[in-house]
């Protein structure tokens, strides 16, 4: 079944790219593909952990980040993140994608100033 899942994915993508790539930032970003857990392990954050830990990655560089939420579940969890919706489009089996995008969290350094 994993298999048959990767290839929709990809088949997917492949079939309706123009639309996924529409609504990517055209500043470099970093493109967070693929993030799920499996049905019996919803959630108890698995998921949070998984965001978290990439997350860390891309803050730590400044970078802005960008995926594609397939269910009102994971578009609850990427707001919660700082996702921010830029645009929506049907797949012809009908799931809803919403392409959602994250600024840059990267805080600038404060400087001090001493007498």
């Amino acid at each position: 079944m994993l298999g048959a899942v990767r290839l929709r994915g990809l088949l997917n993508w492949l079939t309706h790219r123009s639309e996924f790539e529409r609504f990517q930032p055209t500043s470099p970003h970093w493109h967070l593909v693929r993030i799920g857990t499996a049905g019996d392990k919803r959630g108890q954050g698995v998921g949070t952990a998984l965001l978290k830990g990439r997350l860390a990655v891309v803050d730590g560089k400044g970078d802005v980040a960008h995926l594609e939420s397939s269910s009102p579940m994971s578009e609850r969890l990427y707001r919660r993140f700082g996702f921010e919706a830029v645009g929506s489009f049907k797949l012809p089996y009908g799931a809803l994608i919403v392409p959602m995008t994250r600024p840059s969290q990267l805080r600038p350094a404060v400087v001090t100033r001493h007498p």
